[in-house]
């Protein structure tokens, strides 16, 4: 679809690198990102729902999509831009809009369908989040190049990096590529999944609330004694069992 706020997906649709940034670098390096995933889930938790131990109402969907958003965000661009209230922002509704819109503008009638789709808020919206997330992205992406370049120039090796930011750059051996696009078609793929399997198990624990305890017992035994790492995941035995379950139940292609 060439219209303005879809660059991204025509982007995807032709380019392999982010693919293979998936497949081969983030697959990969899971153990690399452990301790990092932990660090900023603690953190999102404690900003979303504070320590208020008494009991309140909660749009449990958003909270999620926040915390989803954050911890994303921090294995995609880093730690200083995934706390970043725009780009978060964007991360949330990009997806959205994009579906929305593209939803909208199909069913338009052919000739005025161009103006369809420059008039929608939808579209303003999505304009506004590819620009803005250039603005945010394309900075970093120069410094790390920057820094890339110095260090190969001392005939060192250049700093590691544990983001997909930092091995796009790496995957896409100098190929054109426009890095803020790459990270949008990143997030509409990856946050709003999450978020729905999330809460949809968290609904399965609100209705058999007897597992929550056998959870908690599980991780705390198998944390306690191996601590976070990639390996101590694959020891969360009732852990996987429920969420596969979960999403055996009620799968993402089920709407309610």
């Amino acid at each position: 679809m060439n219209y303005p706020g879809f660059e991204p997906h025509k982007q995807s649709f032709h380019n392999n690198v982010i693919k293979d940034t998936v497949r081969i670098k983030l697959t990969q390096s899971l153990g690399l990102v452990t301790s990092d995933l932990v660090e900023e889930t603690r953190m999102v938790v404690d900003d979303v729902f504070g320590q208020d131990a008494g009991w309140t109402t909660r749009k449990i969907r958003e909270d999620l999509l926040e915390i989803v958003a954050r911890v994303s965000s921090r294995v995609f661009l880093g730690e200083k831009l995934c706390r970043n209230r725009r780009w978060l922002d964007i991360s949330k509704t990009f997806t959205v809009d994009t579906f929305v819109l593209s939803h909208i503008t199909r069913i338009a009638p052919p000739i005025p369908r161009p103006l369809v789709s420059l008039v929608l808020p939808h579209s303003s919206r999505l304009r506004g989040a590819v620009r803005d997330a250039y603005k945010l992205i394309h900075p970093e992406v120069i410094k790390r190049k920057a820094a890339v370049d110095a260090a190969r120039a001392a005939g060192e090796k250049p700093p590691k990096v544990a983001d997909t930011l930092g091995w796009m750059y790496d995957m896409s051996k100098g190929e054109d590529l426009n890095f803020a696009y790459a990270q949008l078609t990143l997030t509409m793929a990856a946050i709003h999944t999450t978020t729905e399997s999330a809460g949809r198990a968290i609904i399965d624990l609100c209705k058999y609330p007897e597992i929550a305890q056998q959870l908690r017992d599980e991780i705390i035994d198998v944390i306690g004694r191996e601590g976070w790492a990639k390996t101590t995941l694959y020891k969360l035995k009732l852990m996987d069992s429920f969420l596969k379950e979960s999403q055996r139940v009620t799968p993402l292609a089920i709407s309610k």
